[in-house]
């Protein structure tokens, strides 16, 4: 199993002393999904916008810590490695940066921006992990809820649930931080290439 060390950092007080031990410093991580391939890119774009919400993250999993599900279902989060932002943050940059060059839009727009979109994209993360309940299969899974509404007339054009499992191949928490990544990395290819099938019409 992922060693409770890098689950939990020791705070114990030394035995008649007053002094805390050291605290190890932070480590912080990003989330690299790494390039589109080019089989998820849209052969034309639509001349219209799409505004990507900022995703909606189910409690607790919102968190720059990371949460591991451990024996009998009990979860713990990460003390000393953290994410740079909390999730919905990371996920929603990166989203918008992936269909930026995979389509099926021209333009894709920030959650903040002033402009009024032709479409709107919503994500919902209900699952965000890593799952060490059945040691020695241990992965990171991933269960994202994608709609596509029409502004004009909130009509839904797009409903999907999406759900990836990756597994985790180390011991530590780089590795699970990997699987994180191309667990994202594999939810978005499913994303663009059904957006794609969806508003390009051959």
């Amino acid at each position: 199993m992922i060693r409770r060390t890098f689950i939990l950092s020791s705070a114990a007080l030394l035995t008649g002393c007053s002094i805390l031990p050291e605290r190890p410093p932070l480590k912080y991580y990003g989330l690299d999904v790494g390039e589109p391939p080019l089989s998820c890119i849209a052969k034309r774009r639509l001349k219209t916008s799409i505004r990507v919400n900022l995703p909606r993250v189910a409690t607790p999993y919102n968190s720059p810590k990371i949460y591991i599900k451990g024996k009998d279902n009990r979860f713990f989060v990460t003390d000393i490695n953290r994410l740079m932002a909390p999730p919905n943050d990371l996920i929603g940059d990166a989203l918008r940066a992936w269909l930026e060059k995979t389509g099926p839009w021209n333009t894709v727009i920030s959650p903040n921006s002033l402009a009024t979109p032709v479409y709107q994209l919503t994500v919902y993360v209900s699952d965000l992990f890593a799952d060490t309940s059945s040691y020695p299969k241990e992965d990171f899974k991933i269960s994202m809820e994608v709609s596509v509404i029409r502004s004009s007339d909130d009509k839904l054009m797009f409903h999907k649930n999406y759900t990836t499992i990756t597994p985790i191949k180390a011991e530590t928490m780089d590795a699970v931080v990997e699987s994180y990544c191309k667990g994202l990395s594999a939810v978005f290819v499913q994303i663009s290439t059904d957006l794609n099938h969806t508003f390009i019409k051959n």
